[in-house]
């Protein structure tokens, strides 16, 4: 059974209307103040397990051991947006990893979390074969948002970095304390040149908080235009994004976990 965990609804929404056989396992925590739900179902053939973090490392950490907790999980990848940080790469294009970096406030030596050879290189086989656009490299796992064109660019400099999110390496520690397969696969939302504004328009488990929204386009009105434009280019990288998987799944089920 392999075990997909995305940050936002919004990321995993597409993927969840193809699973066949879908069900919404009811959390093993209902008193926990932001208790997870696991959607399980197949995927041509495979059985998956699909969950919401919310933000941040330390939500997909959580999230990721309850995953492991509930079911027999044999491989695990960290799916959902980046933000690139390399002239380029594009919105919607797919960036397979290598390694998940993550940069503590107290060393600033990136620890690294390798991903699982096989899966990247039927990863890499998989868009080959059909044809999607992808970048393979190394992404960065920060706490905070990096919203400015020029600080992407440091980060990536000064890094290696082709990208940046915010969960890979929450699910990355889990995975390696637990020694099974990880991998993190990541569709691009905003491009480097792209400043990202409107982040803090929605809480830490990805709703939106309709309140600072009113609040921020008050004071910020032309924003809008910006914001729309942002929710199509998530929607169309969401759905490339489960394009491949769907097509993915099949054959790390195939080859990696045995599970048909």
């Amino acid at each position: 059974m392999l075990g997909l965990v995305f940050a936002l609804p919004i990321e995993m929404a597409p993927l969840k209307a193809e699973l066949v056989g879908a069900r919404c396992n009811v959390p093993l925590q209902k008193w926990s103040p932001a208790p997870k739900e696991f959607y399980s179902g197949y995927l041509g053939g495979t059985p998956v397990v699909l969950t919401l973090a919310g933000i941040g490392p330390e939500r997909a950490e959580r999230a990721t051991k309850g995953l492991l907790e509930r079911f027999k999980i044999k491989a695990v990848l960290s799916v959902g947006y980046t933000g690139a940080l390399r002239d380029g790469i594009r919105t919607g294009e797919l960036v397979i990893v290598r390694n998940v970096l993550s940069r503590s406030p107290i060393n600033q030596t990136p620890a690294r979390y390798p991903c699982h050879p096989l899966l990247t290189e039927l990863s890499q086989k998989v868009a080959e074969e059909n044809g999607f656009k992808v970048h393979l490299g190394d992404i960065l796992t920060v706490t905070e948002p990096i919203k400015r064109p020029e600080d992407k660019r440091q980060a990536g400099v000064l890094t290696g970095a082709v990208a940046v999110d915010m969960e890979g390496a929450g699910v990355a520690t889990v995975a390696r304390e637990a020694r099974i397969p990880f991998m993190a696969l990541k569709v691009i939302l905003d491009e480097v040149d792209e400043e990202l504004k409107g982040t803090g328009l929605v809480d830490g488990e990805g709703r939106a908080d309709f309140f600072k929204a009113f609040t921020y386009l008050l004071y910020n009105p032309w924003d809008i235009i910006y914001l729309l434009r942002l929710n199509r280019q998530a929607v169309r990288a969401a759905s490339e994004l489960a394009r491949f998987l769907s097509v993915m799944v099949r054959e790390i089920g195939e080859q990696v976990t045995g599970d048909r």
